[in-house]
């Protein structure tokens, strides 16, 4: 049993549950079994069982069952008024009213209800003639992501295997959406790198470069994901493309700040590591739409992206 599986690391808790079943089971039929309570919570939970029970997906060796305080015939009324007056409201949303939609981490900088406007396409942007690409590059476990944009709409979501000849995927969805070179960004680190040769006129991105105009991020990337985030709560940006959907809101819900500011005062953004713990994967796609920000801080003109 795992109490407070909110808690837990997706991969903790898969190595726990491999112990089941290894021990006298067989000799005293016993039935290998894992129970986990929790209260809701955006990780695997999330995933796995709430949002697979809501979608008809669980798979059927799972099982979920979703109870509130108030489904406790034996629970006191003053029990129930005493944590109404200690609770946050974003405490009681979760902890009380159960709401595994609401996500009331303090540290978050976006709602659910953000994250799925997203999709809403019901309004229209003004004028969308600039058309961009940007790109999270990776060749190992990662995924390689590309993202195709119009304005600030994203019309396709493509995801490369590490095997694919990258700079040739790009181009061709470059030419086949008339992106012009100087307007595709990727990240740089690591393999990425090796595109300045092939892309020179492409924006590539320093995620640990210094934030454009001195603002007070700790790095670039942190800028960028925070620049990220003010337009989608501003309901700017849109995804057209439905493929990769869960993957996208799984990331964006994981998208927090650190709760205090380093020792040189710097707005600090969870590590792609602390994302990986959470939610057992990398963010390549939160990546890649937040690459798409480069453009809105700056141009080749102002900005040394070294």
């Amino acid at each position: 049993m795992i109490d407070e599986a909110g808690e837990c690391e997706e991969k903790g808790k898969e190595i726990f549950q491999s112990r089941c079943g290894r021990w006298m089971n067989d000799e005293f039929d016993v039935k290998p079994m894992l129970l986990m309570t929790c209260n809701p919570s955006r990780n695997f939970l999330f995933k796995d069982f709430f949002q697979a029970l809501k979608e008809g997906t669980m798979k059927k060796h799972r099982a979920f069952v979703n109870a509130t305080v108030y489904d406790n015939p034996f629970i006191s009324e003053q029990y129930i008024a005493n944590l109404k007056q200690i609770l946050s409201y974003n405490e009681i949303q979760r902890l009380l009213n159960g709401d595994w939609e609401y996500d009331g981490d303090p540290n978050s900088l976006l709602n659910f209800e953000d994250i799925k406007n997203l999709y809403d396409t019901t309004i229209k942007q003004e004028n969308p003639t600039t058309k961009y690409i940007s790109a999270d590059i990776a060749f190992t476990s990662d995924n390689c992501v590309v993202l195709v944009w119009e304005g600030y709409h994203i019309l396709e979501v493509v995801t490369l295997k590490k095997e694919s000849n990258i700079e040739n995927e790009i181009k061709a969805l470059a030419a086949k959406h008339n992106v012009n070179v100087n307007k595709i960004a990727y990240d740089s680190d690591g393999v990425g790198k090796y595109l300045m040769n092939y892309l020179k006129l492409a924006k590539p991105i320093v995620n640990n470069g210094k934030p454009y105009k001195g603002e007070n991020y700790k790095n670039l990337k942190t800028q960028l994901y925070f620049k990220m985030c003010e337009l989608i709560t501003e309901g700017t940006i849109k995804i057209l493309d439905q493929r990769k959907r869960k993957e996208i809101e799984e990331e964006l819900s994981s998208v927090k700040h650190k709760p205090r500011e380093t020792a040189d005062g710097k707005i600090e953004m969870n590590s792609k590591a602390d994302v990986k713990r959470l939610i057992g994967r990398s963010p390549d796609y939160s990546d890649a739409i937040a690459y798409r920000m480069i453009f809105e801080l700056t141009s080749v003109a102002n900005y040394n992206f070294n």
